[in-house]
C-alpha cells in the first residue's frame, strides 16, 4: 500500500511544472526563504532567538498578510528563517481580525492604546 502511494506521489510530482521542487523543505538557504513583502511589525521573543513578524505580502497577484514566527539561523547569527508556526490571513478575512484581537486583549487585561516597548514598525528590529 505504501509503495503504491509513493508511486502515485512520484507520478504527480513528475507532472508538476516544478517537479520535486514542489515539495516544501526546510533545507533552503536564507536567500530562498526571505520574505518578499513589507514587514510591518517585528516582536522579539525568547531574547533574540525568535521574532514574531507581521508582513504584508503578495503572491501570484493576490495580496494577503502573514503572521509567522522566525528563528535565528544557527549558521548566520544576522539572519532569521521562518518556522512552520504561523498563519496567512487572506485579504477578505482582514477586516474581522483587528476587532477580534482587541477583544482578546481586553479579556486579557492588555491596554492596546499605545504600542508596546517590545514592538517595532516598518521592518526595523526593536532595540
Amino acid at each position: 500500500m505504501a509503495d503504491e502511494l509513493l508511486a502515485q506521489l512520484r507520478s504527480v510530482l513528475a507532472a508538476h511544472p516544478l517537479g520535486a521542487d514542489a515539495i516544501a523543505t526546510n533545507d533552503r538557504s536564507p536567500e530562498q526563504v526571505q520574505e518578499c513583502g513589507e514587514t510591518i511589525l517585528r516582536v522579539r521573543r525568547h531574547g533574540k532567538r525568535e521574532e514574531l513578524r507581521v508582513v504584508s505580502d503578495e503572491f501570484c497577484g493576490k495580496r494577503f498578510a502573514t503572521v509567522r514566527v522566525w528563528f535565528r539561523d544557527p549558521e548566520d547569527r544576522d539572519a532569521y528563517l521562518p518556522t512552520g508556526r504561523g498563519v496567512t490571513v487572506r485579504r477578505r478575512e482582514l477586516p474581522a481580525v483587528p476587532a477580534a484581537l482587541h477583544e482578546i486583549a481586553s479579556r486579557l487585561g492588555v491596554d492596546v492604546g499605545e504600542r508596546s516597548q517590545t514592538e517595532s514598525g516598518k521592518g526595523s528590529s526593536p532595540a
